[in-house]
């Protein structure tokens, strides 16, 4: 029994790190975007005004 419930606790474990690390690639992607979008737009706008 006690075997059991260890290898049920792995499994749990690992299928919640990896849902975890899904995550986190999934918000990171998102707030990268937003981030850099208005970077760009920053940089080309003084380029467009030292013009």
């Amino acid at each position: 029994n006690k075997l059991k419930h260890d290898s049920k606790f792995c499994v749990s474990s690992s299928e919640d790190e990896a849902n975890t690390e899904e995550r986190d690639k999934s918000e990171g992607s998102d707030s990268d975007k937003i981030e850099k979008e208005p970077i760009r737009k920053r940089k080309n706008n003084s380029k467009d005004s030292e013009k």
